[in-house]
């Protein structure tokens, strides 16, 4: 999942006409190869066990294609909506090993909700975080800020504040019979969507530019950066507390 958000954002800056993305996606790139070499690794020994099929190869196969197709000349908007597929296809995979490995029918209260934290509503906000980096990445100062690019903003701001619910509504009811336990995992995830609303505020004021134009991208593409990291040093730290249970 990490990788391939990364992959997103840095394919989306290349095609934006950043050249100097292309050294980090090669890096990156070969990241992501190697976590899928390890993801194919253990599908062989639990493919039957898991239920996965041809699930992992499809995955690595996909990614593979859209890694080859970012190429000069290549629409843009088309390959971050490609890597958005990709990634939704990613999530699907996350929950359907923690469906069929038993997961998610623990009893135990406490494990039950943070199974369900820890492999759909928190990598779900992890990606659509991602998702507002990306898009980010992809903007270029000096271009012109269409109704096209605000609509696009807005429309993740809307998945991102329902997405955000699902995630503190669980923990409000983890809360219900395990605070200590909640006051443990919940701070760094309050922190990383503090960070998030730091971040959607000075993205709607870089769109709302009056002059209609991008200007001083950098910082906000840095911005985005620390914001999608906190979102996984909340989730480290939530498997860390799953583990421990």
């Amino acid at each position: 999942l990490r990788f391939s958000m990364t992959q997103r954002a840095l394919s989306n800056r290349l095609l934006s006409g950043d050249p100097s993305a292309a050294s980090d996606l090669a890096a990156n790139q070969a990241k992501l190869e190697d976590a899928f070499s390890t993801l194919s690794s253990t599908d062989a020994r639990y493919n039957a066990t898991l239920e996965t099929g041809d699930r992992v190869q499809r995955l690595r196969s996909a990614a593979q294609q859209l890694i080859a197709q970012v190429k000069p000349g290549a629409n843009q908007a088309k390959a971050f909506d490609d890597w958005n597929d990709q990634l939704t296809a990613t999530l699907d995979f996350i929950y359907f090993i923690s469906a069929t490995s038993g997961m998610v029918l623990d009893e135990d209260y406490a494990t039950l909700f943070m199974i369900d934290q820890s492999t759909l509503r928190l990598p779900r906000q992890i990606n659509i975080v991602g998702q507002l980096r990306g898009f980010t990445s992809g903007l270029r100062n000096g271009q012109p800020i269409t109704d096209a690019t605000r609509n696009a903003a807005q429309s993740m701001f809307r998945q991102e504040t329902q997405i955000r619910q699902e995630l503190l509504q669980s923990l409000k009811l983890l809360r219900r019979k395990e605070p200590a336990l909640t006051d443990r995992i919940e701070p760094p995830i309050l922190a990383a969507i503090q960070s998030m609303d730091l971040f959607r505020r000075d993205l709607t004021s870089l769109l709302g530019a009056s002059d209609g134009v991008i200007n001083n991208i950098d910082p906000l593409t840095a911005e985005g950066n620390a914001t999608v990291a906190e979102f996984f040093k909340a989730q480290d730290l939530l498997q860390d507390a799953l583990h421990n249970e």
